[in-house]
């Protein structure tokens, strides 16, 4: 929640629809944003628990001393044992602040998603302090085209256009009240104990993670690094590695900004590229991921499933390769690589249906014109 400076404290309250029952009101943590003077604010974070599986709340916020409150409403995701229930959500990348990617926001929305995954490159700010207001921008894209006030959560990652950095770079990047908005302003994960287990708390900023998996009915879905702020190995790769172990009867898929098996040799570091064949493909093979979203090199494209980097019935499908509304570059696809089903020179976004039969993965343009799909 953005306020004027002037807001110190602001309340959130969860009230069960049905049940017209009250969850206790939690005040939502401060966190002081170092801005010029037109942008000043500051942003209010809360982490929100107990609530019931598939069940729709009115969710009140009030600002302290204010005389009124400002309501929305929300849908929880139901239990992984779906029933007749399906989740749908958006995913894509390189968004930007231009005419063509405030109407695939509209188009996106119009999908009428239970969530929405960014891969990197959301608002292009840079990482430079006063471009601030691109976030507010992106926000406003999504913001004005709720239906009924219903909230739509946000999982986004980071790109090289959001830290400010090229993937592998010696410097380093971390979040703070003047730096890195893309996590200052969004808490994306639950704060973490001593033995990197989640506990119940908005995790400070010297702890905010760019990477981190979330679990929407019967999906595991890990939002990760491609090689800014963290590494291949360490941490990131021990959680790919533990959750899916922990969580074999889940959905998983990923997202992420560089790809792996990019539509264009253009904008692609090979180093990169060698890292996360070296530690990402093997673990999205042995724990059988059934979509990989790629971002980053700004076309379309899906390949074949994919074993051991190979077209194979019982494979991955990785699909991108970021372009929600930025400027496409030109297809320029490696002639001795058989891996693509689909590709083509369109801005898009996915549209990804699960349920307790399939996944349906689906592209649609500005439009809402379907681009491919495939059921897996």
């Amino acid at each position: 929640v953005h306020t004027p400076k002037r807001i110190k404290s602001v309340s959130i309250q969860f009230v069960n629809v049905a049940k017209n029952h009250s969850n206790d009101a939690v005040k939502a943590s401060l966190f002081k944003v170092d801005l010029e003077s037109l942008g000043e604010r500051n942003v209010f974070s809360a982490l929100i628990t107990d609530l019931d599986p598939d069940t729709k709340y009115s969710v009140e916020i009030t600002p302290e001393g204010s005389s009124s409150s400002y309501f929305y409403s929300y849908k929880t995701f139901p239990t992984s044992d779906l029933g007749d229930r399906t989740i749908r959500f958006v995913s894509g990348g390189d968004i930007g602040t231009t005419e063509l990617s405030e109407r695939m926001s509209a188009t996106a929305m119009g999908q009428l998603p239970d969530l929405i995954t960014v891969g990197g490159d959301i608002a292009y700010d840079n990482n430079l302090r006063n471009c601030y207001y691109l976030w507010d921008l992106i926000l406003n894209q999504f913001e004005r085209n709720y239906k009924d006030n219903l909230l739509v959560p946000l999982v986004f990652g980071v790109g090289n256009h959001d830290a400010g950095v090229n993937t592998m770079s010696k410097a380093k990047v971390t979040p703070s009240s003047k730096t890195l908005l893309a996590l200052s302003y969004f808490p994306t994960h639950s704060d973490y104990d001593s033995n990197n287990l989640p506990i119940k708390a908005v995790p400070p900023l010297s702890k905010r993670r760019s990477f981190a998996y979330h679990i929407f009915g019967n999906v595991l879905f890990f939002q990760l690094d491609a090689g800014y702020l963290a590494n291949f190995t360490g941490p990131q790769k021990e959680m790919i590695d533990s959750v899916s172990a922990a969580n074999p009867h889940l959905v998983k898929m990923a997202n992420y900004h560089d790809p792996i098996y990019p539509a264009t040799k253009v904008l692609v570091d090979q180093g990169n590229l060698y890292q996360a064949l070296m530690h990402f493909v093997p673990l999205f093979d042995q724990y059988n991921f059934s979509v990989v979203f790629e971002n980053h090199v700004h076309l379309f494209k899906r390949t074949f499933p994919l074993r051991g980097n190979k077209p194979a019935a019982d494979g991955v499908v990785y699909a991108g390769d970021g372009a929600w509304g930025v400027s496409l570059v030109d297809l320029n696809v490696d002639p001795d690589l058989n891996i693509f089903a689909k590709y083509a020179h369109l801005n898009h976004v996915w549209i990804c249906e699960v349920s307790s039969r399939e996944v349906k993965l689906r592209a649609i343009d500005v439009t809402g014109a379907e681009l491919s799909l495939i059921h897996i």
